[in-house]
């Protein structure tokens, strides 16, 4: 009944937040792609004639969110290993060490050293050792591997991924907040077999006996497009709208920096959305102002600027530019078209 309640004026604003995002990682392509909505927790594939299959996903906890940005895949591994992250090791894995001296062989995990070489954990005295350990510990393929039995890898700067996992009985639950940014994939053996489109080196029963061998098998893949979004209004594949929680809260955020008359005026950075060229940027350096305020302004077709990666770039379009007081095309941003 609340969805039922709310403005009409609130629905238009999400769908004009959501075609806005979509105009950061437009895709040009006419063939196939992969896209994620992050807010609506699903992975699509989509091809020229539009969605042709979908399936849920858990996406980051709101401290650890998923990042929008755009892709290409490059791979997928099935039967992969995990290597524990510092964090996890800190706060997790090694009190549970210490806890119970079996727990790595009940979760297959290996203990390796720096050159990769694979040790006794009996011989180790994991009492004498606070938050770091000079090892690694690696969980080995298998159905209960935290990735599960798939991962597809597009390489990015966020280290983002979609893959399996072994917490399959989640994503019977409406709000599928729970990975550390990756994107776990429900159905990833038939997301596999539609990347692939090679009944007959790929089909469904290949690529399970493959899993079946518990041996990792790297596959180099199509480089097809990843677009991970964050849409609070979409479509169903039937046309029908579909309007969406703000798990992130980042819609008003974006709707105030939309509706600024700011432009040629100096506005405060904490009030504005901050965008890296071509893409949100989530990890901004506020190191990169030195004046504490910026200037927004056009900037027209064919104007070279430096964005916030210290590249130069020519505009393809004009665009808003956010740019530091002090340094002004410092720092840009694609805001709209003019």
């Amino acid at each position: 009944y609340a969805a039922m309640n709310v403005p009409v004026e609130t629905r238009i604003e999400q769908i004009r937040l959501s075609l806005e995002r979509l105009r950061w990682v437009r895709q040009d392509s006419s063939g196939d792609f992969i896209a994620v909505n992050i807010a609506g927790f699903r992975v699509f594939f989509a091809n020229r004639d539009g969605i042709a299959w979908m399936t849920r996903a858990m996406v980051g906890r709101t401290y650890r969110q998923t990042p929008v940005f755009r892709g290409r895949l490059s791979y997928m591994e099935i039967n992969p290993t995990w290597t524990v992250p510092p964090g996890i090791l800190r706060k997790d894995k090694l009190p549970a060490i210490k806890r119970d001296p079996g727990y790595l062989a009940k979760n297959n995990m290996s203990v390796l050293d720096r050159n990769g070489r694979k040790i006794d954990p009996s011989t180790i005295d994991w009492q004498s050792y606070g938050n770091t350990i000079p090892y690694i510990l690696r969980q080995e393929p298998g159905p209960n591997n935290a990735l599960g039995e798939i991962k597809f890898i597009f390489p990015n700067k966020h280290f983002v991924f979609l893959h399996d996992t072994p917490a399959r009985s989640l994503f019977s639950r409406a709000e599928r907040t729970f990975s550390s940014g990756c994107i776990r994939v429900e159905n990833p053996f038939a997301l596999a077999e539609l990347i692939m489109n090679d009944p007959a080196r790929y089909d469904r029963a290949a690529l399970e006996a493959i899993r079946d061998t518990r041996q990792t098998r790297r596959i180099d893949t199509p480089r097809l497009p990843v677009l991970v979004l964050y849409l609070t209004a979409s479509l169903e594949i039937d046309g029908r709208p579909r309007f969406l929680k703000d798990i992130y809260e980042r819609d008003a955020k974006l709707l105030q920096a939309l509706d600024s008359n700011a432009i040629n005026n100096i506005v405060d950075i904490t009030n504005f959305v901050l965008f890296e060229y071509g893409q949100p940027l989530h990890a901004f350096d506020h190191d990169k102002l030195e004046g504490g305020k910026i200037i927004v302004r056009w900037a027209k077709k064919g104007e070279k600027i430096v964005a916030l990666d210290d590249n130069e770039y020519e505009l393809d379009e004009s665009i808003l530019v956010i740019a530091d007081v002090k340094k002004p095309v410092a720092i840009a941003g694609i805001m709209g078209g003019k």
